[in-house]
């Protein structure tokens, strides 16, 4: 069983290996990509060519370079063909290839023609000069750029979530100190706090008012509550100078509760 395990880690070692040093003109998806092309079936190929693009990270030059040129003679896109062909020369600069100098010449230009491409495709009323066409498609290039390194970055993310739960490592937040404080049982008895009755000084100093002419208790409540719905406390507490309503006196003082 050991020996068994043994093996197949081995074989899965020497397949990976295998992959990061294969070239790319020997990768099956490119030999398959360039065949599609071949017959004249351009978006079949493209779509493998970006496949190993994305397979090899980035690093896979000459599928830059027929994304860019499908983008550019079939697609009629020249931002996608811009952005390939920028990669392209990018690589090859990074490249030992003796024909790496040869290459940038050419790439260059057709990233001029995809530039021309781009300019003919706005109409010449919205963007009469040709400065800010060429502007516009450096922020489209940018907003590319963008895009692609956020989808790496998205596939990068999926990929640590589908790892093993066992080889994740749960977040844990920072764990406070709380002081704690003890709670002692209150047993003695609770008694209800008095209420004092009112003394003859509190009482005293009640608000009065002196009824005027034409003054009625709704007209008196609205003047010292600001809501004259409250007349029959008034009255209430008023039994004694005003038998009722009606018997309001000019002069009279009352209190005003």
């Amino acid at each position: 069983m050991i020996t068994l395990a043994g093996f197949l880690f081995l074989a899965g070692c020497a397949q990976q290996g295998s992959l990061e040093v294969l070239n790319e003109d020997e990768d099956p998806i490119f030999r398959r990509a360039r065949d599609l092309y071949a017959r004249g079936m351009e978006n079949e190929a493209l779509e493998n060519f970006l496949k190993l693009i994305q397979r090899r990270n980035g690093n896979a030059p000459e599928s830059h370079l027929d994304a860019g040129n499908i983008y550019l003679k079939h697609l009629r896109d020249p931002v996608s063909a811009i952005y390939h062909f920028k990669h392209y020369e990018a690589l090859l600069k990074r490249s030992d290839r003796e024909d790496a100098g040869e290459r940038i010449e050419l790439v260059q230009e057709r990233i001029k023609a995809a530039k021309k491409e781009f300019a003919m495709t706005f109409d010449a009323k919205v963007y009469k000069d040709p400065l800010e066409r060429l502007k516009l498609l450096d922020t489209i290039e940018a907003l590319r750029s963008e895009n692609e390194l956020l989808k790496r970055q998205l596939v990068s993310a999926r990929t640590r979530l589908n790892e093993p739960e066992e080889n994740q490592v749960a977040y844990q937040p920072p764990v406070e100190s709380v002081p704690v404080r003890t709670l002692r049982a209150d047993t003695s008895p609770r008694v209800e706090p008095s209420r004092p009755e009112p003394t003859n000084t509190e009482a005293a100093s009640q608000r009065r008012y002196t009824i005027q002419a034409g003054d009625s208790l709704y007209k008196i409540s609205r003047l010292v509550y600001g809501d004259g719905s409250r007349w029959r406390e008034i009255l209430n507490a008023n039994r004694d100078v005003i038998p009722d309503e009606g018997s309001l006196k000019v002069g009279a003082t009352i209190r005003i509760p």
